[in-house]
């Protein structure tokens, strides 16, 4: 439930700046991987990716989406959480 609502919240708040998005709801992290990868095909659209509740745990320093410096901000409540995501 705190995940909708933070959704909601943040859905309103880039809809008011006409900002772009997608949302893409997944279950669990091979799901995340997966839509994560079909993304790719679009890498030069995304300028970044907000993750909530999800994605804590998983290394995004060696993906293709640290290389092309696209921005990542994760907020997820879950331990363990990767700390090579910190930077």
């Amino acid at each position: 439930i705190d995940a909708i609502a933070a959704l909601r919240i943040f859905i309103f708040l880039i809809t008011s700046e006409n900002i772009k998005y997608q949302v893409i709801p997944v279950f669990n992290n091979d799901q995340l991987e997966e839509k994560i990868d079909k993304l790719k095909n679009n890498e030069g659209l995304i300028e970044g990716f907000v993750f909530i509740n999800c994605g804590g745990n998983i290394d995004f320093t060696k993906s293709w989406i640290t290389q092309n410096e696209i921005k990542i901000i994760i907020q997820d409540i879950k331990r363990p959480i990767n700390h090579n995501n910190i930077n």
